[in-house]
């Protein structure tokens, strides 16, 4: 029996932990088998934005079976297990990457490493990252003045939006309240607002809370070609947003002009990003 026992020992020893206590059964050693959990460390957290992040780990040894989950977990508290948020990234041993989504944006995180085996789960060390600030994108379109003063001014960090430019921007903390105000020009006129700030109409100033990313179309009177105004008719309409769309795919070449106006964020290039500001600006 003691023979056997030790053949036994020997055989399997690279895969579990065996002992043999000073007690016995009938006057034979009694085994004891053992199961170790894995051994997982946590990768350095990239890739951060608003909403998400990439992370991932590496199972360095799979224990005393084999590992059938690994991934990421996260938390706003400190050392989250698998009944947090998490990831399932595979099995066995090595690296894994870990696509971390449905963020909240100017938040803090923790985020572990996890590896489970028939004898248990481990965790990574526990990683500290946070998510960018919400931001707010102003999107002025039209005629906004021969003088320049037209603007739309808020209260973001650290300063003063100040938007008598084409775009603009600026961060703010997680649910900041940000009262914008429209200055208009007496060569021009307002229009209205377009994008997260549709609500707010034709007024002249309104209040956005910065639970997210948002982009705020504030609308000026018009000219010839004007942002948006592809067709040249004076005003901006479904056949614009249809036009600014066949610019974007390549349906259609465009001339100089037309892609001026399509080129609605003035990014220096009509995508379909034009598109989609110019359609919520038309469907307020």
């Amino acid at each position: 029996m003691l023979v056997l026992a030790l053949s036994l020992l020997i055989g399997i020893a690279g895969h579990a932990a065996w002992s043999v206590p000073p007690t016995a059964v009938n006057g034979s050693p009694v085994i004891k088998y053992t199961n170790p959990a894995p051994t997982v460390t946590t990768a350095a957290v990239s890739n951060i934005t608003d909403t998400t992040a990439t992370c991932g780990g590496n199972v360095a040894s799979e224990g005393g079976s084999a590992v059938t989950a690994r991934g990421v977990c996260w938390s706003t508290s400190a050392n989250p297990t698998t009944a947090d948020n998490l990831t399932s990234d595979g099995t066995g041993a090595g690296s894994f990457t870990s696509s971390i989504t449905g963020l909240t944006a100017g938040t803090t995180y923790h985020v572990r490493a996890y590896a489970t085996n028939s004898g248990g789960t481990s965790y990574g060390t526990d990683e500290l990252f946070t998510t960018t600030p919400p931001t707010l994108t102003i999107v002025v379109v039209g005629n906004v003045g021969s003088d320049g003063v037209d603007s739309v001014g808020g209260t973001p960090i650290p300063g003063t939006i100040d938007c008598p430019a084409i775009r603009c921007g600026a961060d703010f903390n997680r649910n900041d309240a940000v009262t914008l105000n429209v200055t208009v020009d007496a060569a021009s006129s307002f229009q209205g607002w377009g994008g997260d700030c549709a609500t707010f109409g034709t007024a002249l100033f309104g209040v956005i809370v910065m639970d997210g990313d948002k982009t705020c179309i504030c609308a000026f009177g018009t000219a010839l070609f004007g942002k948006g105004d592809i067709d040249g008719d004076g005003d901006r309409d479904v056949l614009d947003v249809r036009l600014c769309l066949q610019v974007a795919r390549g349906i259609i070449p465009g001339t100089s002009d037309q892609r001026v106006a399509a080129d609605v964020d003035d990014d220096g290039d009509v995508d379909e990003t034009d598109a989609r500001i110019l359609a919520e600006f038309v469907i307020r």
